[in-house]
């Protein structure tokens, strides 16, 4: 063979092998590290935040840190005062004083959990068992303690809402695990969400409303102050000109569930795995992406989302909201619960996962970079559905935009406890999880497929029908000028 045409052979064949081989990983990642994660957790779990409830002081003083944090980046901010989406709400103060209980006569203490607005309660009858069309008004009961007969209640509540709804719980475990926050965030002016409250019993009250007992419930009108949030956002602007049109959505809630004062041991909630471990690899990550030599070919918008804990409120309200145009959203990758890696049936260290795998090609790009930095990417069949729908994407994956939240387990010791503090995570694994998160995001950003829903999935049909209807009715929205920050951060009083 001619010497001309064995190097030409030879630059084939390397052409060939090198494009078999995977994207390659940029430096960039390395420089989230261990340390910078437990620095961020650290601050963001620490006692001064007193848990981070919406709204809270400590939540304002977690804003300012996320703002701080995109304002040392140069990263542009897109919110309507500098970094922040300003969200006005209600304070509901669910535990009135002068509310009484008789059950057949006899005055027993309940634990309240109030769930609307509204005037006073007075209500009078024999305790009824709730059923579709026969609680409107009415004291009711439920069957069972568990949370998910609660959330399976809400929907006959909703159609006929009675007055008072009696919860037995002999072991009292719905208030030790904080399902009933003394507190709810109502949207001023909103539709009515029911004037009802929980009543939960305990001991021989619990007992006596399983039986045909006759209620009486009186409670004075609940206090009412206005409340100002913020979601943080920030933009790191695409260098394609076609591509940067479009943005990848990397988000993670930053607030948990504030004080206890029942639990004088430990009062503070301080959420550290959830999720100020998310919001610590949010951080990192819009740090080693705005630190690449070249920008990535979509924008890659950061967002931090408050009120996840009260119902997704910060993503539901960005939703309706937005700050990017939806339509110009590709995917929306969500951190959650990053740092607890405790052998069990759902956690263990080196490993990652999405909720809703396979659901689309999302699921594709952060299996190989599962892969390409050495951990086993796992499906939890259990939860990869039930958690889908528990997190800040699932407004976004409602809009139509594939959506998922990352996390190297589903579940942990010290769940919504006072136990979840920042010395327990496993910040070595996490930062080997931060680098799988953002390595799949850049490869999302670069990629000139944009990320679509898997039709061969039942569950995804209507968010593909959704995403689709969308896109027919607001084809092209343009992508927001540059826009520079106020002078001042919006922390209040």
């Amino acid at each position: 063979m001619h010497r001309r045409g064995l190097w030409a052979l030879l630059l084939c064949a390397a052409a060939a092998a090198q494009s078999n081989q995977p994207p390659a990983i940029p430096p960039a990642l390395e420089s989230i590290t261990a340390a910078r994660l437990r620095g961020h957790v650290s601050f963001l779990a620490s006692d001064l935040l007193e848990g981070r409830d919406s709204p809270s002081r400590g939540l304002d003083i977690a804003a300012e840190y996320i703002a701080s944090q995109f304002r040392a980046l140069d990263l542009e901010p897109l919110g309507d005062n500098g970094y922040f989406q300003t969200i006005h709400w209600e304070v509901l103060d669910s535990a009135p004083t002068g509310i009484t209980l008789t059950l057949d006569g006899a005055p027993v203490d309940p634990k309240f959990f109030r769930v609307t607005a509204g005037g006073s309660i007075d209500a009078e009858g024999t305790i009824a068992n709730l059923a579709p069309g026969e609680t409107e008004g009415r004291i009711v009961r439920l069957e069972s303690a568990k949370p998910s007969t609660i959330a399976d209640a809400i929907r006959i509540l909703r159609n006929a809402p009675p007055a008072v709804v009696l919860i037995p719980d002999e072991h009292d475990t719905l208030r030790k695990a904080g399902v009933f926050n003394p507190r709810a965030l109502i949207t001023p002016g909103g539709p009515p969400r029911g004037k009802y409250v929980y009543v939960i019993l305990t001991g021989p009250a619990a007992a006596l409303a399983a039986s045909a007992a006759t209620a009486r419930f009186h409670m004075p009108p609940a206090l009412i102050t206005p409340a100002r949030l913020w979601n943080v956002a920030a933009l790191l602007r695409g260098s394609d000109p076609a591509l940067g049109a479009a943005a990848i959505l990397l988000s993670a809630h930053y607030d948990h569930e504030g004080v206890r004062p029942d639990n004088a041991a430990d009062p503070i909630l301080n959420g550290a795995n959830d999720d100020a471990s998310g919001t610590a690899v949010l951080l990192e990550a819009a740090r080693a992406l705005a630190s690449l030599p070249e920008r990535p070919k979509r924008s890659i918008l950061f967002l931090a989302f408050v009120g996840e804990e009260k119902g997704m409120l910060g993503s539901k309200h960005y939703v309706k909201n937005p700050l990017w145009p939806l339509d110009r959203t590709a995917a929306n990758l969500n951190f959650e619960m990053f740092g607890r890696t405790e052998e069990g049936e759902y956690t263990r260290p080196g490993q990652m996962t999405i909720t809703g795998s396979g659901f689309s090609t999302v699921t594709d790009a952060v299996r190989q970079a599962t892969a390409d930095l050495g951990a086993v990417y796992f499906v939890n069949k259990q939860g990869n559905e039930e958690f889908f729908s528990r997190s800040d994407n699932l407004p976004f994956a409602l809009q139509g935009i594939p959506a998922h939240t990352l996390t190297p387990g589903f579940s942990f010791a010290d769940y919504h406890a006072p136990g979840d503090e920042w010395q327990k995570l496993d910040y070595a694994n996490m930062q080997l999880a931060a680098r799988i998160a953002t390595l799949a995001a850049l490869r999302l950003a670069n990629s000139p497929d944009e990320p679509s829903w898997n039709l061969n999935e039942p569950s995804v049909q209507r968010y593909a029908e959704r995403q689709a209807a969308r896109r027919k009715a607001t084809p092209g929205s343009p992508a927001p000028e540059a826009t520079q920050p106020p002078h001042q951060p919006p922390l209040h009083p």
